[in-house]
C-alpha cells in the first residue's frame, strides 16, 4: 500500500474542484506559464512530497515552498530559488527534499479553511476520515494544542462515508449551509481515491470553502 499527496495525484480527475493549475521545470517555463494565466495573481508551490512546504526553508536559504506572486517575472525568481534547491520542513529532516518542479495555481482566497485526511487506522482496524476546521496548518500541531478541533470518523471498508453523513459532518465542521452538500460530496470523492489507489492515506490540506459555497481542493 501507498501513501498518496498533492504531488502525485490529479484530484480534478475524481471531479473535486481544484483551481487551475499548471506545472514548471525551469524558472523560464514558469515565467511562461504564468504568462498563460488571465491573471498573475498566483499561488506557486514547490513540488516536493512532504508535508509543511509553507513553513519550510531551502538549503540556499529562501524561505517558504509556497509563495504568492503577482507577476510572471515574480514567479521566475522564486521559481530560481526554489529549483534544483532541498526544500527542508520537519517532515524530511534536515537533509530536506530536492525540488525539481513547481505548480502555479490560481489564487483563490478562501472564506474559511478546513483539513479533510482519510487514512488507515490500524488500531480501530478501519479506515477513518479526520478533518477538522482548523484547515492549512500542520495538524499534528492542532491535534496537541486543541485536539477537540479534530474530528474522527470511523468508515465501513465497502461504503466509506454517506452523503447523508458527510452533510451532518459538514454542518458539524461548521461549513455554511450553501456548501455543506459541496463538502460531503468531496469526502465521499477522497474515499473513492482512497480505495481505488489502495492508499495508506489521502489528505486534503486546506480544503477551502468558498464565498459562493464552493468547496475547493
Amino acid at each position: 500500500m501507498s501513501s498518496l499527496t498533492s504531488p502525485l495525484l490529479n484530484f480534478s480527475q475524481y471531479d473535486i474542484p481544484t483551481p487551475v493549475s499548471k506545472p514548471a521545470f525551469s524558472a523560464a517555463e514558469a515565467e511562461s506559464v504564468a504568462k498563460s494565466f488571465p491573471s498573475q495573481s498566483l499561488v506557486l508551490k514547490a513540488q516536493v512530497l512532504a508535508g509543511g512546504r509553507g513553513k519550510g526553508h531551502f538549503d540556499n536559504g529562501f524561505q517558504g515552498g509556497v509563495q504568492m506572486v503577482d507577476s510572471a517575472s515574480q514567479a521566475k525568481e522564486y521559481a530560481e530559488k526554489m529549483l534544483g534547491a532541498k526544500l527542508i520542513t520537519k517532515q524530511t529532516g534536515a537533509g530536506g527534499r530536492l525540488c525539481n518542479a513547481v505548480m502555479l495555481a490560481e489564487r483563490l482566497p478562501p472564506q474559511k479553511e478546513y483539513y479533510a485526511a482519510i487514512l488507515l487506522d490500524r488500531a480501530r482496524g478501519c479506515p477513518v476520515l479526520v478533518t477538522s476546521n482548523q484547515g492549512g496548518m500542520n495538524i499534528e500541531e492542532v491535534a496537541h494544542d486543541t485536539p477537540e478541533a479534530i474530528i474522527t470518523t470511523e468508515l465501513d471498508f465497502d461504503n466509506g462515508i454517506s452523503h447523508a453523513e458527510g452533510v451532518e459532518l459538514a454542518k458539524k465542521l461548521g461549513f455554511e449551509e450553501a456548501a455543506r452538500e459541496n463538502a460531503a460530496s468531496v469526502f465521499g470523492k477522497l474515499y473513492q481515491i482512497f480505495k481505488d489507489k489502495d492508499a495508506t492515506q489521502i489528505e486534503i490540506n486546506p480544503l477551502s470553502e468558498m464565498s459562493d459555497g464552493k468547496v475547493l481542493w
